[in-house]
C-alpha cells in the first residue's frame, strides 16, 4: 500500500510540476532565465518564429504530460490491475542480470570519463589560448577542426556499436529495432555534423537550402533556426537524466521503457549526462570568454557525442561477452553475505 501511495505521490508532483512549466513557460521568461535569446531576438525572422513555435510547442507537451500524469494518479490502480499492464511489467529487459546490477552503480568507468573530459575542456578553455597561441586554438576550434571532427567520429563510432549490438542480439525483440534504429540515427547525425561532405568535397549550397538554413550549409538540423539543435538539447536531457530517473521511480515507466528496447544510462552516466546538458551559454560564457573561438555549443556537442558512445558500450559489454563468463561473473562468491550481481540485478530488474 506504501508504494502505491508513493507512486500515486510521484505522479501528482510530475503533474503539479508540468502544469508550472505550461503556465510559465513564455519567452519573456525564457530570456530572462538567460535560454534562447539569441533564437528569440534574431535578425532573420525565421528564426525568430520558429523559436515562438518551439516555445509554444514546449507549453502544448508540457500540458498533455501534466494530464497524463494525473490520469495515472487517479487511474493507475484500475490500470494496474489489467492484464497488459502485468504484461508490459513482466517483460524482461533483454539484458543478463549483471548489467542491472552495473546500472545502479553511481561512479562507474562513464561518469569517471566524462568528468575527464569536461574537465580537460575547461583546462583548454582557461589555458589553451596562453600555451597553443591564437593560430593554434583557431585551427583547433574551427569548423571541421579537430573539436568537430573527433565529435563527428565518436557519433559514427556509436552508430557502429549501435548496430555491432542489434547485429548480436538474439532474435527480433524491441532491443534489436531499437539499436537498429539508434545505428542510423547515429549515422544520419554523423553526415549532417559534416554536412555530408559539404567542406570536404567543396559542394555549393543549393539556393532552396540556402535561403533556410542560417549557416548556408547542406544539413537538416541548421535549418529553420535552431529548431533542432534545441530538439537535440532536450531529447538528451529527457534520455540522459529523466529516463533514468522514472526507470529507477516509477515501474510503469520501467516497462515502458523494455516494450520498446530503450537502453537506460547507468546512475553514474546520467549524472555525467545532466553535467553535459548544464554546459550552456547562460552557465559557463563567462569562462569561455577566455576563448572567444571556442563555441559553448560545440563543447556540450563533443560531451554528448562521448556520452552516447559510452552508453553503447555500457549495453555492448554485457550483450557480446561470453555466456560463460556472464555466468562467473554473476556466480562470483561475495563477503559476509552480501548480495552477488545476479541477486542484486534480480532485485533491480523487480523494481
Amino acid at each position: 500500500m506504501s508504494s502505491r501511495i508513493a507512486v500515486q505521490a510521484l505522479f501528482i508532483a510530475l503533474a503539479i510540476a508540468s502544469s508550472l512549466v505550461a503556465l510559465l513557460l513564455s519567452p519573456e521568461n525564457i530570456m530572462a532565465a538567460g535560454f534562447m535569446r539569441g533564437s528569440l531576438t534574431h535578425a532573420n525572422d525565421l528564426v525568430r518564429e520558429t523559436a515562438l513555435l518551439e516555445v509554444a510547442g514546449l507549453r502544448v507537451l508540457a500540458g498533455i504530460f501534466a494530464a497524463l500524469c494525473l490520469a495515472w494518479a487517479i487511474f493507475g490502480t484500475r490500470i494496474a490491475a489489467t492484464g497488459w499492464y502485468r504484461a508490459m511489467l513482466a517483460r524482461p529487459s533483454g539484458l543478463p542480470p549483471a548489467y542491472h546490477a552495473y546500472q545502479r552503480r553511481s561512479v562507474n568507468a562513464s561518469l569517471l570519463a566524462i568528468l575527464a573530459l569536461t574537465g580537460l575542456l575547461g583546462l583548454y578553455v582557461v589555458y589553451g589560448m596562453g600555451l597553443l597561441g591564437r593560430e593554434t586554438t583557431f585551427l583547433i576550434n574551427r569548423e571541421d577542426g579537430v573539436i568537430e571532427t573527433v565529435q563527428a567520429l565518436l557519433i559514427l563510432l556509436a552508430a557502429i556499436l549501435s548496430a555491432t549490438i542489434a547485429w548480436r542480439l538474439p532474435g527480433r525483440g524491441p532491443m534489436v529495432f531499437m539499436h537498429a534504429f539508434l545505428a542510423l540515427l547515429f549515422f544520419l547525425m554523423f553526415g549532417e555534423e559534416i554536412s555530408w561532405g559539404q567542406r570536404i568535397f567543396g559542394i555549393e549550397t543549393p539556393e532552396g537550402m540556402s535561403a533556410i538554413n542560417v549557416q548556408n550549409e547542406i544539413n537538416i538540423h541548421n535549418s529553420f533556426g535552431y529548431l533542432f539543435d534545441h530538439l537535440f538539447i532536450l531529447c538528451f536531457f529527457l534520455w540522459g537524466v529523466a529516463v533514468p530517473v522514472l526507470d529507477a521511480a516509477a515501474p510503469v515507466f520501467r516497462g515502458l521503457f523494455r516494450s520498446i528496447g530503450l537502453p537506460v544510462p547507468s546512475r553514474g552516466l546520467a549524472i555525467g549526462m545532466l553535467l553535459a546538458t548544464l554546459i550552456q551559454p547562460v552557465l559557463v560564457q563567462p569562462l569561455f570568454a577566455q576563448m572567444p573561438t571556442l563555441r559553448v555549443a560545440e563543447a556540450r556537442e563533443l560531451v554528448s557525442a562521448l556520452a552516447f558512445v559510452l552508453l553503447m558500450l555500457e549495453i555492448r559489454a554485457f550483450v557480446t561477452a561470453p555466456k560463460a563468463a556472464v555466468a562467473r561473473r554473476d556466480a562470483a562468491p561475495t563477503q559476509a553475505g552480501a548480495q552477488t550481481p545476479t541477486q542484486a540485478g534480480a532485485q533491480a530488474g523487480a523494481r
